[in-house]
């Protein structure tokens, strides 16, 4: 998405799902670096855990993705740095999703892990609001469904 031309990214927010929040952050900066990003996009750390806490009995994901995931592969192209660990701003996600709302009412949202910072930004702001919301669901069950939501 980053690299094309008629897309322009605004910004990355992380969040605790698969792995850690800081994983999660360190895996977006790897990314900008293996995709030759030449203006890298700023990366806003969010929630380190779920909204009701770390209690989840959700099987771990790490059989998929691998401990970091990406595959556990830290020494393969572009290498892990210590520097990816850290988010390009101070500014926490779900705070950066409500001003980025604000400053560009024409953006869309483009979702790709856990809705934390999303939920956070909504009781931040009730009006809380992108153009259009895309959303990469799953469920628990893991069967298939497609559907519209308006």
């Amino acid at each position: 998405m980053s690299l094309c031309a008629q897309w322009g990214v605004l910004a990355f927010t992380t969040v605790h799902g698969c792995v850690s929040v800081e994983q999660a952050t360190a895996n977006v900066a790897r990314c900008q670096r293996a995709n030759e990003v030449t203006k890298p996009i700023p990366i806003y750390k969010g929630a380190g855990e779920p909204l009701l806490g770390r209690g989840s009995d959700f099987c771990s994901e790490n059989i998929f993705f691998g401990k970091d995931g990406i595959g556990d592969q830290p020494n393969a192209f572009p290498e892990v740095l210590p520097s990816d660990f850290v988010a390009t701003s101070e500014e926490v996600g779900a705070l950066a999703l409500v001003r980025i709302a604000r400053e560009n009412p024409e953006a869309t949202l483009v979702c790709l892990g856990p809705l934390t910072n999303v939920a956070i930004a909504l009781k931040i702001d009730p009006n809380f609001a992108f153009s259009k919301v895309f959303v990469m669901g799953g469920n628990y069950y893991g069967i298939f469904s497609l559907t519209t939501a308006t």
